[in-house]
């Protein structure tokens, strides 16, 4: 096989990411002579349900309320202006400048911008790992993408993770882009000397990378990234990084619904749980605290890895729940558990209710005067308050 002439004996470990790529032939690889990459949700990803839920964390960091909204805004004023002024795209400095009028103010934001993106991008899995391997092939390859954002970023990005000495293409540097016209594939052409035909490009936009790029003559592939499907608006900050890692979490399509459930909510709810346990622990000078098999376990295990910092001492207690709860009911309380007693009784005889909850059944004549005889099954209903007192007269 061809491709074994890039990817050698390794080249199953690619077979994922491969399969990935919608009707890329198995010598596309080899035959290219540059092979461009995507940056975000291609090579790199975020662990967000929403990229701009980014702007919540810094809106936090800088003390600001309502920032992402404000960010929203400037970022559609600095289209604007950009447009107003002939030029082809907008950039980070541009943005900010359209959030203030205090220089000093607007270049902190757009510095802590830069640095919290880069501490939150991270490679996707098996992409990276081919990107890598071509690169130590020696492939030509590059980084491409539609960003505010400059080149130096994306190099950090990469510097990061041990990658160095590849082209990065930015819209923002460039004043060029592939989204609208494609002409960042024409500059990336240009400068490196070479046909647009011999040009491979990979990305998960089907417009910036699929159709652009076919357009200027690029053979382009689209990367059907499973992230698009996650993207969800309006999640609490926790939540969306309960997604974000969940969509990034390495074998994610082998999750069944219940695992990626339980990896979206379960962790953050727990772990939101957790906190609340440990102020009412300070508040109420609690010293100890007891996890109740079974639906504690989870959260000792949290505790026990230190997901919460400093913690009363704690111990996982093993209960019945039932049991617990029958021994909290008495005189004041019977007939709120009434409900609870009956759980799971249809198809019994009433005296075979009352045996199972350790209470002697009355005489017949006694059970028959509430029209419950020996041969009654009791079947589900609902119980009204109303009718309570007259179980227990």
């Amino acid at each position: 096989m061809l491709m074994n002439t890039i990817l050698g004996p390794e080249f199953n470990r690619f077979a994922e990411a491969i399969e990935s790529f919608k009707d890329l032939p198995v010598t596309a690889l080899n035959d290219a002579e540059v092979i461009s990459f995507d940056f975000f949700d291609t090579l790199f990803t975020r662990p967000l349900a929403d990229p701009e839920d980014a702007f919540d964390i810094l809106g936090k960091q800088l003390g600001i309320d309502n920032f992402k909204t404000k960010r929203q805004s400037a970022q559609v004023e600095a289209f604007r202006q950009m447009s107003a002024s002939g030029k082809k795209e907008i950039t980070i400095a541009g943005i900010y400048a359209a959030f203030t009028h205090d220089v000093q103010a607007a270049e902190k934001m757009a510095n802590a911008e830069y640095q919290l993106e880069l501490n939150l991008v991270e490679p996707n899995g098996i992409i990276f790992e081919l990107f890598k391997h071509l690169k130590e092939a020696g492939k030509t390859v590059i980084v491409t993408s539609d960003m505010y954002l400059p080149a130096r970023f994306f190099e950090q990005a990469l510097e990061k993770y041990g990658v160095t000495g590849v082209a990065v293409f930015s819209s923002a540097d460039e004043n060029a882009t592939k989204r609208d016209s494609g002409e960042l594939f024409d500059i990336i052409a240009r400068r490196l000397n070479v046909s647009t035909d011999q040009i491979l490009h990979v990305g998960d936009n089907e417009l910036s990378d699929v159709i652009r790029p076919r357009e200027k003559g690029l053979l382009a592939y689209h990367y059907c990234s499973h992230y698009l499907s996650t993207i969800c608006k309006g999640l609490p900050l926790s939540l969306s990084f309960a997604q974000g890692m969940l969509k990034s979490h390495e074998g994610y399509h082998d999750l069944q619904t219940y695992k990626s459930l339980g990896f979206t909510y379960g962790g953050a709810a727990s772990l939101g749980f957790l906190k609340w346990i440990k102020a009412q622990a300070v508040a109420q000078q609690i010293d100890h605290v007891f996890f109740l098999s079974r639906d504690g376990y989870v959260m000792q295990k949290m505790v026990e890895r230190g997901d919460v910092g400093d913690f009363p001492d704690s111990t996982y207690f093993y209960g019945s729940r039932t049991a617990l709860t029958l021994a909290t009911i008495n005189d004041q309380n019977f007939l709120q558990f009434i409900p609870f007693l009956l759980s799971g009784a249809e198809g019994l005889q009433p005296r075979e209710v009352l045996e199972r909850i350790g209470v002697v059944p009355p005489a017949p004549e006694i059970m028959a005067s509430f029209g419950l005889s020996a041969e009654t099954a009791l079947r589900k209903v609902r119980i009204s308050r109303s009718f309570l007192p007259k179980l227990t007269r």
